[in-house]
């Protein structure tokens, strides 16, 4: 899959293009939302959106994995837990309130919150990135 070989060099690269990297693929993940809802009714649009969602969405894995394995180099399999304990958390609480949000108010709704949320997550990366990059870097002890 090309999006593994994209994904090992972004989030190979220095910790401010990793963010960058992250940043991207949220964007990637929200845009295409947003371009369905308004212009999914043309059929070269909505697969050009699909194949630019389908492209982040296979990155989503294999991220936050690189990212957590090269910032505990010794620790693998802890972040190997930590990884699945939190994504399959996300997956459930997404589950959750997307089915709460389609049966109260309907699937464009859904699709709106979904990209908003995508798109929220991006530059919250973003913000704790750039926060920490000026932070004094934490020594083991």
């Amino acid at each position: 899959m090309p999006e593994s070989g994209v994904t090992g060099e972004g989030f190979t690269k220095p910790a401010r293009w990793a963010a960058f990297f992250a940043v991207a693929v949220g964007a990637l993940l929200g845009l295409p939302i947003d371009v369905l809802v308004l212009g999914g009714t043309m059929p070269a649009v909505a697969v050009i959106a699909m194949v630019v969602w389908g492209f982040a969405f296979g990155v989503l894995p294999v991220a936050p994995q690189t990212f957590m394995f090269s910032a505990a180099p010794g620790r693998l399999e802890s972040a190997s837990a930590i990884f699945v304990s939190v994504f399959q958390l996300s997956v459930g609480a997404g589950a959750l309130v997307g089915g709460l949000i389609v049966d109260h108010s309907g699937l464009e709704v859904t699709l709106w919150a979904g990209a908003a949320s995508t798109l929220l997550a991006a530059v919250l990366v973003w913000i704790v990135r750039q926060r920490s990059s000026t932070a004094e870097p934490v020594v083991p002890a």
